[in-house]
Parts: structure tokens; sequence; C-alpha cells
């Protein structure tokens, strides 16, 4: 085809030597064949096989624990934490659920033995063996249910107000004391002296509810100032709970003291500062403070009515005083005897 055009333009190959010789290449005479399109295999599709190395359940719990760390550090204010911390939560709950297999031998269950000319196979003992690494694992997972439930109380512990009373149901779950929750919610030092609603919320639940659960005096004094740095409206009610029996009467005393400087003194917080001036033996202040009001007021100091059941070393006559004083003033309408 190209010898035909050089032709056709007056240009003869054979007058020209190099020109002849290039022509002669066999490349040029080949013809261009395109690809061509696969025909379908006849043979289907293949299949590929994938290995999947799976984990254990409480190695991924503690991968579940680190990476809510890391979303803590870098998101304090995000959801992740709580929601990976939730997820682990129900995989730890399914388990848990799953009762652990039976023993042969138990009580009421008779082992099938060998029949005929049959052997007994495997090393004796083997079921109560793996029984007994069963119960090894759920305490394994009992105890990471545990942290768990106290990593979600913590979470709601220091959520916002939405959300705050879920820290109460997590810490009940966790199994941990009251100290235990204080300590973990105790504001750092480089961050403000703030607590958490949902922790205040746990608080005033034990406070009101734990009535067979006395404190120690340290843990009753941290709640009082607790309360006095947050919520110091709630001082009477948290004075009035079982649980602070043990509290310092003079810490008390200095607490309600700044707080009837900034609200006046109620019915309430009178009765309050009376039983601990009781309580320290000052009976001038508290024939003092019950003359303050004349529906709980006292007669040739003689008191009309007395405390409640607060340790103290005044007389006998004393020891009634506040309990009749709270009867008269419901009779008169003043107080209600619900809690408050």
């Amino acid at each position: 085809m190209l010898t035909d055009i050089l032709l056709a333009v007056g240009i003869s190959p054979s007058t020209t030597p190099a020109l002849e010789t290039l022509l002669s290449r066999p490349f040029l005479s080949k013809k261009w064949v395109g690809s061509r399109p696969k025909q379908p295999s006849t043979t289907g599709h293949g299949w590929n096989l994938y290995v999947v190395d799976t984990v254990s359940p409480i190695t991924l719990y503690h991968e579940m624990v680190e990476y809510s760390c890391r979303y803590a550090e870098t998101h304090p204010k995000g959801q992740s934490c709580r929601h990976l911390l939730s997820e682990a939560h129900l995989i730890l709950r399914a388990l848990l659920v799953q009762p652990l297999p039976p023993a042969r031998g138990a009580p009421g269950e008779r082992p099938p033995g060998p029949t005929g000319g049959e052997e007994a196979q495997g090393p004796p003992g083997g079921d109560m063996s793996a029984r007994t690494d069963s119960e090894a694992d759920r305490r394994v997972l009992e105890k990471a249910f545990s942290e768990n439930c106290a990593q979600l109380g913590d979470c709601f512990s220091r959520g916002n107000q939405k959300d705050c009373h879920l820290a109460l149901p997590y810490y009940r779950m966790s199994g941990l004391s009251i100290t235990d929750v204080m300590s973990r919610n105790r504001p750092l030092a480089i961050s403000p002296l703030t607590y958490g609603p949902g922790f205040l919320f746990y608080l005033k639940h034990f406070l009101l509810e734990e009535v067979d659960q006395v404190l120690s005096q340290e843990a009753a004094d941290e709640i009082i100032d607790i309360f006095s740095q947050t919520e110091p409206s709630q001082l009477v009610t948290v004075c009035a709970s079982p649980a602070m029996l043990n509290v310092s009467p003079s810490k008390v005393r200095r607490r309600l003291q700044h707080l009837s400087l900034a609200t006046g003194m109620s019915v309430p917080l009178t009765l309050t500062m009376a039983t601990m001036a009781l309580r320290l033996d000052d009976l001038r202040q508290y024939t003092e403070l019950m003359e303050k009001h004349a529906e709980v007021g006292v007669e040739t100091g003689t008191p009309r009515c007395g405390p409640p059941s607060w340790p103290t070393s005044s007389d006998t006559a004393s020891q009634g005083l506040l309990a009749r004083a709270m009867v008269a003033l419901h009779e008169n309408n003043i107080a209600s005897a619900g809690a408050g």
C-alpha cells in the first residue's frame, strides 16, 4: 500500500536504494490484529478462601478498653468512648448469661458407663477439669464486667445532665463501695474543683436510700465538703441521713453557720444546728438556737422536745428534744414528714 502511494505522487522506490531497503523490511508488511474479547469461561466462578484468626472475648474487651481510653484522651467531650464501652458491656453481658456446662456425676445425673467389651475412653476427671476451666473463665469475665460497669459509671457521672442518672445503675452493678466511688470522682489537682452531676445523683441516692450502712467519719466529712462546694442548700438533708451518723459535729456546725449567713435561719436549719450543739455538749448555744422559734422553744431551760438518735453525752432530758420538735412542727403543718 505504501508503494502505491509513492508511485501515485511520482516517486519510484527502485530509483532510491534507501527507500527500497526501507520498504523491504518485514514489519511494514504485517497487518494489525486487534485483541479479541475473551470467551466466557464454562467452568463457572472461582472461590477465594480466607482464614480468620479470632480472638477470645476477654482479649477483645481489653482492646476495646484500650481504644476507648484513646478516644477519651483525644475527644474528652465526645461520645465515642461511651459507645465503645457500651458495646464491650453487651459482649460481656451476653457471655455471662450463658450457663456453665453441666458436670458429669452431678447429683441426679448418672454418667453412662462402658457397655459390652468397650473400655472407657478419655482421662478420668476430664469433664470435671473442663468445668473447672469454665468456672475460672467465668470469674475472669465477671471481673471484667465489674470493671466495665465502673468505667461506664465514670462516663455517666461526669456526663451531661440528660444522662447523669445512668451513673447509679452502672455503679451498683460494679459492686463498688461508696468510698470507692468517691475516690474515683475526686477532682484532679490540675482541674477545676468540680463534681459531675451523675456523681451527685448517685451520692444523694445513697444518702436517702441506703439506710443500713453507716459511713466512717472521714467519708462523712468528705461528703459534707462535697455538698458545701456544690449544693449548700442540701446540707440539712445530707446531715439527716442515717449514713452520716459519724460526721464531725464541729465541721457541720461551721458549714451550717456559713449557710445561715447566706440563706437565713429556717426551722430545719435551726434544728440541725441545735443537734450539732448537743453533740458537742454546748447547751448554751443549743438553748439559744431553740429560742429562735416559738414552736420549738424551751421553758426554764427544760427542753420541750429532744434530738434524734445522734450520739451525745447530754443528759437524758435532752435525748428526745428534736424528735418531738419535728412531731410538733408536723402537727402544726410547718414541717413535712416526707423525705426532702
